[in-house]
């Protein structure tokens, strides 16, 4: 299985997939996820206890938004978490196209001479 998902062909619609989740976000309205009155969080299900990733996904699509005041409102660990999910969504575009073939894995192939 771990060798399918690095074909290239595999990578290439997993690349195209990355790119368009941020536009498809920005898309959406910035209260998408508010008031769904839908819960997945098992303390909140279960002990209806609110856990310190409660509220996150609304904070990280209000802050996509370019909404900080109700972002930090949901939940104040999107300021730490929102950079976190760049970083790594970079991550993964570069190692994308790098597995894909679009981009060599190494820039500089040849080393300089001493």
């Amino acid at each position: 299985m771990k060798r399918f998902f690095f074909r290239p062909g595999v990578q290439k619609v997993w690349l195209i997939a990355l790119l368009l989740t941020p536009g498809v976000l920005w898309v959406l309205p910035a209260a998408f996820f508010d008031d769904t009155g839908f819960s997945v969080c098992p303390s909140k299900v279960f002990f209806n206890l609110e856990c310190f990733g409660c509220g996150m996904t609304r904070a990280v699509m209000h802050l996509h938004h370019l909404d900080l005041e109700s972002a930090l409102y949901y939940n104040p660990g999107v300021a730490v978490i929102y950079p976190a999910l760049v970083i790594l969504w970079g991550y993964w575009v570069w190692k994308a196209l790098q597995r894909s073939g679009w981009m060599p894995a190494r820039l500089l192939s040849r080393r300089m001479a001493p």
